[in-house]
């Protein structure tokens, strides 16, 4: 009765297993792994200022499908299906004469030196240099910022000290106020945090009734620019006009630049608008 008993329960019942996908076997035995699919770079016109980036992305194609791409000839021939333009029409005038390089690596390094050489007039140490923050956001100028200073060789406090000198006058009067910054990293989220916490607060400013703009007072560098009447002076010293350390503790203290006191700026200062009454009697 035991043996029968067991032999009527129901035996559980086996999963059936399913093969992998990856490795997939081929009639011949041998094992193939399946390479992963990468969407194909833009193609490319002969820019100069994507040549490096083009190239860069064939590179990453042929690492990860090195047995799609497992030969010279596949990979000049995938960079030919790319070229469009002038650059296109150079590959197709170097392919008709004698001296089409069948070894990609040549290939690769005559696209170089036909488009990349002439990217630009200045190395990127002299772009870098010359980059200014202008209108652009904090965000957006340190990805120019950090883009450039990839490709050079300076240290980390060279390039916060050029990073502070590249932002406009409001944002480094900002800095000034705080503690010197010589890391890139934290100088540059300090600076977008100054950036966006100002553009919020020009943001929420009412809109007086007649005044389309917020009302914005002059900033240091406009109140050097003023007028010649208004030119920073001495008052201890009548029409004597102040040194270049004065303007600078003035500057740094938030005084007005005119007459040398806090709580006002320049152009709300009394002494700079008072002016002689004179006595019209005839």
């Amino acid at each position: 009765m035991r043996r029968l008993a067991v032999a009527v329960l129901p035996q559980p019942r086996e999963e059936p297993t399913h093969p992998p996908t990856s490795p997939v076997v081929n009639p011949s035995g041998a094992w193939q792994f399946r390479e992963p699919q990468q969407p194909p770079p833009e193609r490319f016109g002969g820019e100069p200022e994507r040549c490096k980036a083009f190239l860069l992305q064939c590179e990453f194609v042929f690492k990860q499908q090195p047995q799609t791409y497992n030969s010279d000839d596949r990979r000049i021939g995938y960079v030919m299906g790319l070229l469009k333009g002038r650059a296109l029409d150079w590959a197709t005038a170097v392919w008709s004469g004698d001296s089409f390089p069948s070894r990609y690596p040549v290939f690769a390094d005559e696209i170089r030196k036909v488009f990349q050489h002439a990217s630009s007039d200045q190395e990127p140490s002299q772009r870098l240099i010359a980059l200014r923050q202008g209108r652009k956001t904090a965000a957006d100028h340190s990805i120019d910022f950090r883009t450039l200073a990839a490709a050079t060789s300076w240290n980390d406090a060279a390039l916060a000290n050029l990073f502070l000198a590249s932002l406009s006058e409001t944002l480094q009067d900002e800095l000034a106020r705080l503690d010197p910054i010589t890391q890139l990293d934290q100088l540059v989220r300090t600076t977008i945090r100054l950036d966006n916490r100002a553009r919020q607060r020009r943001s929420e400013r009412p809109i007086l009734p007649g005044n389309p703009y917020p009302r914005q007072g002059p900033s240091p560098r406009r109140e050097e620019q003023q007028s010649e009447g208004s030119e920073p002076m001495d008052l201890s010293r009548a029409g004597t006009r102040v040194s270049t350390e004065e303007r600078a503790r003035r500057r740094t203290t938030g005084s007005c630049f005119y007459c040398g006191r806090p709580g006002h700026t320049q152009a709300r200062c009394s002494f700079r608008t008072r002016r002689p009454v004179e006595n019209n009697l005839d």
